[in-house]
C-alpha cells in the first residue's frame, strides 16, 4: 500500500467488491465502527443499537492485532446532546441490501486515521439472534454464533500514514476454495 494514502478509494473499491462477491448477496448486517450517527445521516438506513463491536488494530506493516469484540462507542459532538450522551456506548447495526449501500456505510468511517466496518452475512431470520449476541452482558464469542454458510467479515482501510489495510474473514466451515477462486478472479493468480 502507498503510505502517502492521498487516495484510498481504489483500495476500498477492490476490498468491498471482493467482500460483496464473497457474501454472494446473502442478507448482510454492518457495524460501521464509531460513526453510527453519520452512517444513519448519510445513508438514511435504520439501525439497531448494540453494545459490542469488533476491533482490529493494524498499525504495523504486515501485522494486525485481532482484539475481537470490544465495548461499542460512538462519535459525539462537543458538547454532546442528551441523546448522544445516552447512546455514546452503543454502536449501530445496519441492514444493507446492495453494494452501493455497503460502499456508503464504509465511506462514513473514513473520517479518522483508519476506518473499519464489520459485516455479518447471515439469513434474515437470524437477526434476532445477532442482536441478542451483540447486546449480551458477556463478550460475544463469534465462532459459537456462526453457522455453516454464514460469514463474518471485518474490513479496515488505513487512511493516515502508519495505518494499514486489512480484511478478516471468519466462517464456521472451510471456505478456502471459494477464497482462492475470488483471489484468482481479482488477481489472475
Amino acid at each position: 500500500m502507498d503510505e502517502s494514502n492521498n487516495n484510498n478509494m481504489e483500495e476500498m473499491a477492490v476490498y468491498l467488491g471482493f467482500v460483496w462477491q464473497l457474501c454472494e448477496e446473502k442478507p448482510c448486517y454492518a457495524i460501521p465502527n464509531y460513526y453510527r450517527d453519520l452512517a444513519k445521516q448519510l445513508t438514511g438506513l435504520d439501525f439497531d443499537f448494540v453494545k459490542w463491536e469488533y476491533e482490529i488494530e493494524a498499525e504495523e506493516p504486515g501485522l494486525a492485532v485481532d482484539k475481537g469484540f470490544v465495548r461499542a462507542r460512538a462519535c459525539t459532538s462537543v458538547p454532546p446532546s442528551d441523546w448522544e450522551s445516552r447512546h455514546k456506548d452503543e454502536a449501530g447495526l445496519f441492514q444493507f441490501n446492495s453494494f452501493e449501500q455497503l460502499i456508503s456505510l464504509h465511506k462514513t468511517t473514513l473520517g479518522d486515521a483508519s476506518s473499519e466496518i464489520s459485516l455479518f452475512c447471515i439469513p434474515f431470520e437470524r437477526k434476532t439472534d445477532l442482536l441478542h449476541l451483540l447486546n449480551s452482558d458477556q463478550c460475544p464469542i463469534l465462532i459459537d454464533f456462526l453457522k455453516p454458510g454464514e460469514l463474518f467479515v471485518d474490513v479496515g482501510v488505513g487512511v493516515d500514514r502508519g495505518y494499514y489495510d486489512f480484511i478478516l474473514i471468519k466462517s464456521a466451515i472451510d471456505i478456502k476454495h471459494k477464497l482462492q477462486d475470488l483471489v484468482w478472479l481479482y488477481t489472475g493468480v
